[in-house]
């Protein structure tokens, strides 16, 4: 089940679609049924409208550049909620890559007390390589671009970062 927020401000009401609808939406999405169409199908089905407009959002393809927005970007487009995780989510890599930059001996002396120490490799460029990753992925994530490659990039870099991290409590 996922669980869809249908109001920024308040909160108050939560719908539960089932991932048989979402993944019904994705599928005639893939075979370039109109929104329109997909709608009308699933009321004659049954399902709630709301259900269904929300499953529409959630499915809702990148744009694609357009003369009134150039970059494709999903900045305009995008659902309150969306904007509040990806300022959350960027704020996270924006932070790390500032500390980072300011502060490199900190993160030398986690990576020598991690596995990262039995690598044969000089740690000291590594402090560089991850701010410089953690800017562009926070920069990333706050444009918008090509979420999907971004969104799943952060994740490994978060997971491998959790396995440094962890490394060191051991």
């Amino acid at each position: 089940m996922i669980a869809h927020y249908s109001s920024f401000l308040g909160c108050d009401t939560i719908s539960f679609m089932s991932a048989r609808l979402i993944a019904y939406v994705q599928f005639q999405r893939t075979r370039a049924v109109s929104p329109e169409e997909i709608r009308s199908r699933l009321i004659a089905k049954g399902w709630p409208l709301q259900e269904i407009e929300s499953a529409l959002r959630l499915t809702e393809p990148d744009p694609k550049p357009t003369p009134d927005n150039p970059t494709g970007l999903w900045m305009a487009t995008s659902h309150p909620l969306h904007w509040v995780f990806r300022l959350g989510f960027a704020s996270i890599f924006l932070v790390n890559s500032l500390t980072a930059l300011l502060d490199p001996a900190a993160f030398l002396k986690l990576m020598e007390r991690s596995f990262l120490r039995l690598l044969p490799l000089p740690l000291e460029p590594m402090v560089w390589l991850i701010a410089v990753n953690d800017l562009l992925t926070g920069v990333l994530v706050l444009l918008g671009w090509k979420r999907r490659y971004v969104y799943t990039w952060a994740g490994v870099w978060l997971l491998a970062a959790t396995w440094v991290k962890l490394s060191t409590l051991v």
